[in-house]
């Protein structure tokens, strides 16, 4: 996902990359997928063949958040953030994801409280932005924005060692992390339970740092990454073969394997590069401006359709009821088609709007110092 620039800023900014702008948008609508798939993938019978059809793209679309955070902490050094002072940082953070997302907070809770899914309760509102949880996908926000809180010393250590020995041992930390801190929570508090792993930075700091060396490094890790594109693209194939398989087993009832989450975490990792490689060779072979230019307006816009895609569904939700419409996999594929058009159409509707606003009033200031002179 990317946080959108305004065209007034891009000049204080390097030269944004059409690859990882391609990788983000490819991300972005995997969160999509993701929850528009969530019905059929509850509800279908298993196992069945309609349930490992739907559920096996969308088990791999959940690199999509260990993207998001590889791709914050690639853009945290090759956009030039890293070389801005932490205040500076820190509020753009606060104007470019913070402040939409309370906007988008209140507004889905006001909807709900609306439509009577609980009653209006400020401080009930205000412990809900804190935590991430009005909304499904908000989690990420609340969970990224201690890595942006982090991020001036996160890019001193990085500067500072090397990823062949920070890498592996994020890795052992995360893992270890993921597991552990609930039963660390309560064995310090006496039992008390801690349903919040997901949403802190320890949970994907191995993605946050590799995006980080991979931004400092980029030109390097770029070139190293194409010259081994053959082996990567196999991997991810037998990763995402083996996640998929093992995933259905697992989720059908048929086996349990309690070191799954090990082998998604594989995939992801593989899954990612091989996901940068494809988004890199399309980007080099296919030379077309408006390709170039579709990318980077719905790259401006996926935080925006990050933000507020999960109306949509409720929307279409809502009519295919009016409707009478059945049929599981007849029902997501309306809420796909749905959800992707509005929520994109809007996005790239209002970046398009804000920046024409932009440039309207920075013309007026531009005339007003012309009038002074």
């Amino acid at each position: 996902m990317r946080v959108p620039i305004l065209m007034s800023e891009v000049k204080t900014m390097k030269e944004r990359k059409l690859e990882i702008s391609l990788m983000s948008v490819i991300a972005c609508a995997m969160v999509v997928f993701i929850h528009c798939s969530s019905e059929p993938v509850t509800l279908l019978e298993r196992p069945s063949a309609a349930y490992a059809f739907v559920f096996v793209p969308w088990r791999f679309s959940g690199m999509a958040v260990y993207a998001f955070v590889f791709l914050a902490g690639l853009r945290y050094f090759i956009s030039g953030e890293s070389e801005r002072s932490a205040g500076k940082y820190y509020l753009s953070r606060l104007k470019r994801v913070i402040l939409p997302y309370v906007f988008w907070a209140v507004l889905y809770y006001v909807y709900f409280s609306a439509h009577g899914y609980y009653s209006f309760d400020f401080p009930d509102m205000l412990r809900g932005i804190l935590v991430g949880d009005i909304s499904a996908q908000f989690y990420f926000v609340v969970m990224i924005t201690q890595f942006y809180l982090l991020a001036p010393v996160i890019g001193k250590l990085v500067r500072r060692t090397s990823p062949a020995i920070v890498l592996p041992v994020s890795l052992a930390v995360m893992l270890a992390l993921r597991e552990g801190f609930p039963d660390i929570v309560s064995l310090i508090f006496h039992g008390a339970g801690f349903p919040y792993t997901d949403r802190m930075f320890f949970s994907y700091l191995f993605f946050y740092l590799a995006g980080c060396y991979a931004g400092l490094y980029y030109e390097k890790f770029k070139a190293a990454l194409m010259r081994a594109k053959a082996a990567v693209l196999i991997m991810a194939l037998v990763c995402a073969a083996a996640d998929g398989a093992l995933s259905v087993l697992h989720f059908t009832g048929v086996r349990t394997f309690s070191w799954l989450e090990h082998v998604h975490v594989l995939y992801c990792m593989v899954g990612m590069a091989a996901l940068l490689i494809v988004c890199l060779t399309v980007t080099e072979k296919v030379k077309s401006p408006r390709l170039g230019e579709f990318v980077k307006i719905s790259d401006a816009a996926s935080f925006y359709v990050f933000l507020s895609h999960i109306l949509p569904i409720y929307t279409i939700n809502y009519m295919m009821l009016v409707w009478g419409t059945e049929g599981l996999l007849k029902r997501c594929a309306l809420r796909l088609v749905f959800t992707y058009f509005v929520s994109f159409a809007l996005s790239v509707s209002y970046v398009n709007i804000k920046r024409a606003v932009m440039r309207m009033l920075s013309g007026h200031e531009k005339s007003r110092i012309a009038d002074r002179k």
